[in-house]
């Protein structure tokens, strides 16, 4: 199991609103907090996935569509 350093979790969120804030392509994310049928597991920051999708949304194309 390898060891989490506090703060880390605030920088990866940080890091892709900066580049988009600068106008560059990244992806969204939000932290939520997770609850598993009535208990608290940890807050989690969920972001979209890069990919195929996430060009063809963004820049145009079909997500099949690979180069």
């Amino acid at each position: 199991m390898t060891r989490v350093r506090r703060g880390l979790i605030s920088g990866d969120q940080w890091v892709r609103d900066a580049m988009r804030d600068l106008g560059h392509p990244a992806s969204h994310g939000r932290y939520v907090h997770l609850w598993l049928n009535g208990l608290y597991w940890a807050l989690y920051n969920v972001a979209e996935l890069l990919g195929s999708g996430f060009a063809a949304a963004y820049f145009g194309g079909n997500p099949e569509d690979t180069t």
